[in-house]
């Protein structure tokens, strides 16, 4: 008998903010759907300032995930660029749209480049195998500010359309989707 596939939902995120928590939620519901086990592992940060983040992505290189506890995790799904510091080989960086502030509504929240948000975001877009955005022009605009090679970057849909669908038990491993030995 084959154990069930686990993917890890890694967020860096504000304490209380239920637009996080919803966040996570949508992620988790689109990789259950297919058959696998999801398990949330937030890092807390106080803000979107640049220590704040720095911080998270410190406390987030000193996480392993290669397991949990006696279980093997499969896949590590980063829904923010502190996030992607993790330690496992097989990462994908979730970037999605900031559907509720005011001003950019419907883009993705990435930093200029050139602030320090920008050189951590930088980084951890280097680190990364697989991108995954919400749309062509989100793909074109991480080409555009960070030099991004299409190649890497994926459809959100396209991206889980590829992944197979598991019933329990049926040995099908994800897809690989990162370099083996990162971290």
């Amino acid at each position: 008998m084959t154990r069930q596939r686990t993917v890890a939902l890694c967020f860096s995120r504000r304490p209380f903010e239920k637009r996080d928590a919803d966040r996570a939620a949508r992620s988790a519901g689109h990789f259950a759907a297919r058959g696998y086990q999801t398990d949330f592992v937030p890092v807390p940060i106080l803000g979107a300032d640049a220590d704040s983040l720095v911080a998270a992505a410190l406390q987030w290189r000193a996480i392993d995930l290669h397991r949990v506890g006696p279980t093997r995790v499969d896949l590590v799904v980063c829904g923010d660029p502190a996030a992607a510091f993790v330690r496992h080989p097989t990462l994908v960086l979730w970037l999605e749209r900031d559907d509720h502030g005011t001003e950019g509504a419907a883009t993705m929240s990435l930093p200029a480049k050139d602030t320090p948000a920008g050189r951590l975001t930088a980084a951890a877009i280097t680190g990364v195998a697989t991108i995954v955005v919400g749309s062509c022009d989100d793909a074109a605009d991480l080409e555009r500010r960070f030099g991004v090679d299409r190649d890497r970057v994926k459809l959100a849909d396209e991206y889980l359309s590829a992944l197979p669908v598991l019933g329990v038990g049926d040995g099908h491993e994800p897809a690989a989707h990162g370099p083996e030995g990162q971290g």
